[in-house]
């Protein structure tokens, strides 16, 4: 288990509890927390909404309360302004873990589901099979004909995405940067799934990339298939077990308070600060309290999506459970 993630367990040590016990604990982690906030990308908010609502015990539109859709970099800031408690997104980066830092906080963060970035070619295409390097010369411009990798004599369309579109930053981040990708005319990129399963079932020498949790959400892909990505097929099993070479994550996030160690490393220089006075002292005490409390529930909110229920909710609205 991720260490941050054990605050609920028991201690060495200490006694085991009784059966009662255990339930009027159990009873007491699902109390919901005043003030708890989840944030998240509006596809990811399809998951944590219900998770939430299923954790908690309560009605799905009361749980939409506490969770909102937010991009990459409003989320995090956000997280780290103290506005979000828990936020499902990429891994932080050095720009959020220094963000955080000058805020005297550390990120925090655990994978909790897996995804895929994958590729859709017509399904007449003999060329089933793409290295990774073959795919980056289909998009940098240096392969444009399919009978260079062992198919037809067929030039290759390959299709791009918007930029706005979360498939083409997963093309930027995980396969060719926008730098080193070729420039190509508006009506090769598209916006949606649909749109570039019915253009890539429509051109035998097409191909084009999403992610496979858009896929599995087509009403069809009737005359297109999924390209094998270093001879791994995408799916299920190989994205849940971390096998496919373009799997994804999504993480939980978390901002804690940094190790107070980091406090001892400031300027010894500066003139001491008066004493506090005893109601500064049970006021800072108070809030301390609840800010562990905080914590405690949304550790336990994050350990129940990655069991048995939380995991096989994912699977059920369309995401690849977390197995590696």
């Amino acid at each position: 288990m991720v260490p941050f993630l054990n605050s609920g367990e028991e201690k060495e040590g200490e006694p085991a509890k009784t059966e009662e016990e255990a339930a009027k604990a159990e009873e007491e982690e699902k109390e919901p927390v005043e003030g708890i906030a989840i944030g998240g990308t509006g596809v990811l908010r399809e998951y944590f909404a219900p998770a939430l609502a299923a954790y908690m015990e309560v009605e799905e539109k009361e749980a939409k309360a506490f969770c909102s859709s937010k991009n990459y970099s409003d989320g995090y800031k956000e997280l780290i302004a103290g506005k979000l408690q828990i936020l499902f997104t990429e891994a932080p980066t050095d720009k959020e873990n220094e963000l955080a830092e000058k805020a005297g906080l550390e990120l925090k963060s655990v994978p909790i589901l897996n995804g895929g970035l994958v590729f859709l070619i017509n399904e007449a295409n003999p060329v089933k099979d793409l290295t990774l390097a073959q795919i980056q010369g289909i998009y940098d411009g240096t392969i444009t004909n399919w009978k260079d990798l062992g198919g037809e004599d067929l030039p290759i369309i390959a299709y791009q995405r918007s930029e706005n579109t979360g498939g083409q930053s997963g093309l930027y981040k995980y396969v060719l940067s926008k730098e080193k990708l070729e420039k190509t005319s508006r009506k090769l990129k598209l916006s949606t799934t649909a749109d570039l399963a019915e253009a890539v079932a429509a051109e035998k020498g097409a191909i084009g990339y999403t992610y496979y949790y858009y896929v599995n959400k087509l009403e069809t892909s009737e005359g297109t298939e999924l390209a094998a990505v270093n001879s791994i097929e995408p799916n299920a099993d190989t994205i849940g077990e971390g096998q496919y070479p373009l799997t994804t994550y999504t993480y939980a996030v978390i901002a804690v308070a940094a190790a107070e160690e980091a406090a001892d490393s400031q300027d010894s220089t500066k003139e001491p600060a008066e004493e506090p006075s005893e109601a500064e002292l049970k006021a800072a005490e108070k809030l301390k309290t609840e800010q562990q409390e905080q914590l405690r529930a949304n550790l336990r909110f994050i350990q129940w999506i990655l069991r048995e229920d939380g995991q096989a909710l994912a699977a059920d609205k369309g995401f690849v459970k977390h197995n590696d």
